[in-house]
């Protein structure tokens, strides 16, 4: 029998971080999973041992630092509101169910630097709304986000001045996210290297 199927080839990625303003600070940390249904918890334990630190210490520097943490899942959005609330850290949240009000109110907070807390903001509420949000110069992703333009979109935000971060956590069950967002070259290394954390500028 004469085949003439056609060969489907992967599309190829060359990723986004030359969205990124040039002088930002971008680091990717590598968490281990066990498993596709442990990711949650463990992904919400890295978090917490990590990440939050950062955040913390950004909060609280000498120059007032204002962060905004990026969640792509609402699921995840009540698990790191809960830990925050637990752990006693002051936080602030842009969700799509965030009345407009209380939108406004937080925006103007965080562009006149006297927001004290960080800003939890989910992907939906950026899909729809796409609030412009100036006065932060630290952003960290708790997850790869869905979409993988909105990583430039909201390191485009960050304040120049100074040495604006970006810190965002991955895993290897995230790996079409991270191609999309990273290129396959840097995948391919940032999965099978011994080290967990890679910089970029």
């Amino acid at each position: 029998a004469n085949c003439r199927g056609r060969v489907q080839l992967l599309p190829s990625y060359g990723g986004q971080l030359s969205a990124v303003p040039r002088g930002t600070q971008q680091l990717f940390l590598r968490f281990d999973a066990s498993s596709p249904q442990a990711v949650a918890e463990e992904r919400l334990d890295f978090f917490r041992s990590s990440l939050l630190p950062r955040l913390v210490r950004s909060l609280h520097s000498a120059s007032g630092s204002q962060p905004i943490l990026f969640v792509p899942s609402y699921f995840d959005f009540v698990r790191v509101r809960t830990l925050l609330a637990d752990e006693s850290v002051a936080f602030a949240a842009i969700s799509e169910y965030t009345a407009p009000t209380e939108v406004a109110r937080v925006r103007t907070a965080l562009r006149k630097g006297i927001l004290g807390a960080i800003l939890v903001y989910t992907e939906r509420a950026h899909f729809f709304r796409r609030h412009l949000l100036r006065g932060a110069h630290h952003l960290a992703f708790y997850a790869l986000p869905s979409y993988e333009r909105f990583y430039g979109e909201l390191a485009q935000m960050l304040e120049q001045g100074g040495k604006p971060t970006c810190a965002t956590a991955f895993c290897r069950f995230d790996v079409e996210r991270l191609r999309r967002l990273v290129g396959d070259v840097r995948t391919a290394q940032m999965l099978e290297a011994a080290d967990t954390s890679f910089a970029f500028q």
